[in-house]
């Protein structure tokens, strides 16, 4: 898998200057545009490495789902299964010092190799870039199918471990997503409402001539007096844009 990553990334070096030469187009030079990909100046790689390989960490510990308390104590357990299970299979084989080393060091770096994109985008972190880190969750399930295939005693509590805690966690983020659908189609049928209010004050203004007098909106809607402040409609800056 490494060296088909490889191969894609020197394939890519090779390809992607070859098409703009022959397209006469340039590379980006707007926000995240590849034009900027490697211009790291004024930045500290140390500090920018540290926040990617953190990053998914505090995204799993701080959920952003129904019940994230109990999403937070799945994925915790998740976590803990994960090294039993791979314990228990360095353990049956009995791997020499070289093979766990290699072992250790490819687990060390999957946070990093999940928000990679991190690094190459200086910091810049949005949701979209977040759905690498739940791959990681095939890794117990591959682990439970090898336990089965070597008819090892665990291999039943094991998969029954993860199906109630996948099952958990896919009840609570099908929840949460409904959540989201309903907030959103709430938020527009109330804008709605609103812009019916503001519409209907600008046609009462004395010497308004419909499709004639020019109407400039300044601020936006969370400024106006007219908008209302809902307990449970409070921003989610990282999961939904502006209704501006």
């Amino acid at each position: 898998m490494v060296a088909q990553l490889l191969a894609g990334l020197l394939l890519y070096a090779f390809i992607f200057p070859w098409v703009l030469a022959h397209t006469g187009v340039g590379m980006a030079t707007t926000y995240n545009g590849l034009s900027r990909v490697g211009d790291y100046t004024g930045i500290s790689i140390l500090s920018l490495v540290k926040e990617a390989y953190l990053y998914p960490f505090q995204e799993m510990l701080a959920p952003q789902t129904h019940l994230p308390s109990l999403a937070r104590l799945l994925y915790i357990l998740l976590f803990a299964v994960t090294a039993i299970m791979l314990a228990l299979l360095v353990r049956s084989h009995a791997l020499s010092a070289s093979s766990l080393g290699m072992i250790v060091l490819l687990l060390a770096f999957m946070p990093l190799g999940a928000n990679i994109i991190c690094v190459i985008s200086k910091g810049t972190v949005h949701i979209l870039m977040c759905y690498s880190f739940f791959l990681f969750f095939l890794f117990p399930i591959s682990l439970a199918e090898r336990l089965k295939a070597e008819r090892l005693a665990s291999s039943r509590a094991m998969s029954a471990i993860l199906t109630i805690a996948f099952s958990a966690l896919y009840l609570c983020n099908i929840t949460f997503a409904n959540q989201l659908y309903l907030r959103r189609d709430l938020e527009m049928q109330s804008t709605l409402s609103l812009m019916s209010r503001v519409i209907d004050r600008i046609e009462q203004t004395e010497g308004y001539v419909p499709g004639e007098t020019p109407v400039a909106f300044i601020g936006t809607l969370f400024d106006s007096p007219l908008a209302m402040a809902r307990p449970g409609f409070e921003p989610l800056s990282s999961l939904m844009g502006s209704n501006n």
